[in-house]
């Protein structure tokens, strides 16, 4: 019967499997843990993951805060893309501080916060804090980014989340136990989800400067040609009494002759 493997030649009838990610993850943490406990010892080693494990809870929920801030700032930025026509003006004439909102901004700093966290509630509190170092930086630059009509509107609060926990400091080999991921950090993926972007400003449209001397000149030379016209008016009607007198006196000569 033909092998349904794509590649025959790697078969083998072994029972040894491959360990996933997380076994391997588990397998290193075990590692630590045992070096660890034979240098401190059982009870002390307890005592140091469950002080860690309360530092770790404080990260996640200053993780957890931050999060809501960056999406209030992400919802601003959106209703901003709904009222250009309170500042494309200012955005097409490349005035300082105004651009374009784009809502996007927030996706590293989100996706940097939540890996941050999923690697805490592993155990990895050291590699959890590192991302986290990287999350607030990436955090830091897209507030730096904000044109100025979405960070005209902020709140301390708003851009604040908290200062940062004393426990960020980090000796590269910590561990804390792990832990099941807070629901909160879902809003990590609600943020990422959003997918608004704008294009360019619209154009503005062009109208003559209005100049108040031009409307006199205007108005002057249509007071002019309006008093020629009259000029030419009252001539004409001058030439017609004129006329209309000279027949009368002829007629009045002529019906005097008959007589």
């Amino acid at each position: 019967m033909r092998s349904q493997n794509k590649n025959p030649k790697t078969t083998s009838r072994s029972s040894t499997t491959k360990k996933g990610a997380g076994q391997r993850a588990n397998d290193i943490d075990s590692a630590i843990l045992q070096k660890v406990s034979g240098k401190m010892g059982n009870e002390s080693l307890q005592e140091q993951l469950k002080q860690r494990g309360g530092n770790r809870d404080q990260l996640l929920r200053f993780i957890v805060q931050h999060l809501q801030n960056i999406q209030s700032v992400q919802k601003i930025e959106l209703g901003e893309m709904k009222n250009k026509e309170e500042w494309f003006r200012s955005v097409a004439k490349g005035e300082k501080g105004f651009h374009l909102p784009q809502p996007t901004r927030w996706h590293e700093a989100a996706k940097l916060f939540k890996r941050s966290a999923q690697a805490m509630c592993r155990g990895d509190l050291s590699r959890g804090k590192d991302l986290l170092d990287q999350a607030l930086e990436q955090e830091r630059a897209a507030y730096d980014s904000l044109p100025k009509m979405v960070s005209d509107k902020l709140s301390k609060v708003d851009r604040s989340g908290g200062e940062a926990p004393a426990e960020l400091s980090k000796d590269g080999t910590e561990i804390c136990p792990s832990r099941r991921l807070p629901q909160e950090i879902a809003i990590a993926d609600q943020i990422l989800n959003v997918r608004d972007v704008m294009g360019n400003a619209p154009p503005i449209r062009r109208t003559r400067p209005f100049t108040w001397w031009e409307d006199k000149e205007e108005e002057s030379e249509e007071d002019e040609e309006d008093g020629e016209a009259s000029e030419k008016q009252e001539v004409k009607d001058s030439s017609l009494d004129q006329a209309e007198k000279e027949d009368s006196e002829k007629e009045q000569s002529d019906a005097e002759k008959e007589q």
